[in-house]
């Protein structure tokens, strides 16, 4: 009993450290997405930015130098918005992904505690005539497990209500930004 007591401890132990290790790996990818698309973004602002930036050096008409400046202005605007779509875009999916992990170690946490109440009631001869504690523990697990559902399903609402907003102030945006260049 005392050797599967250890196992147990030792397994335990190992689903930690792989947790962590996901859990860690999960947040390293996020970080290296929002390093790429900032790193890349950079570097797209300084080749638009230079390209502009000879353009009006060449420009002989006063008129033709300020439309210059504002298209390179809303050409930001546009590539801004754009970075923060895909900004918010990288940090849901590592939220998603964070949840999912959560999730799992929630539900393996859980059905080692039915597993250790199921152990203890078959050593304890009063446990064996009377279930209520395990049948207890069970049963909160079973809450436990709706209220996460119920709380999940809100997260998903409120994610895709967000998405579909942020979508439409992009474009809404980006449209406001070209009717404003167009109009100079």
């Amino acid at each position: 009993m005392i050797h599967k007591k250890n196992e147990r401890i030792a397994e335990a132990a190992s689903e930690s450290v792989e947790h962590a290790k996901e859990f860690l790996q999960t947040s390293i990818s996020g970080i290296e997405k929002i390093a790429k698309l900032q790193l890349d973004s950079s570097k797209a602002m300084l080749e638009k930015t230079s390209q502009a930036l000879k353009e009006m050096s060449q420009a002989t008409d006063p008129k033709d130098f300020f439309t210059r400046i504002s298209q390179l202005a809303t050409n930001s605007v546009e590539s801004n918005i754009c970075n923060c779509k895909e900004m918010y875009e990288i940090l849901s999916e590592v939220q998603n992904n964070v949840g999912k992990l959560i999730e799992h170690h929630l539900h393996n946490t859980q059905q080692h505690i039915a597993d250790a109440v199921d152990g203890l009631s078959k050593y304890s001869p009063a446990a064996a005539h009377n279930n209520g504690a395990s049948e207890s523990i069970k049963s909160w697990i079973d809450n436990t497990n709706q209220a996460i559902n119920t709380m999940q399903n809100m997260a998903h609402q409120i994610t895709d209500f967000t998405t579909k907003n942020i979508k439409a102030a992009t474009e809404a945006s980006v449209n406001a930004s070209k009717r404003a260049t167009a109009k100079k």
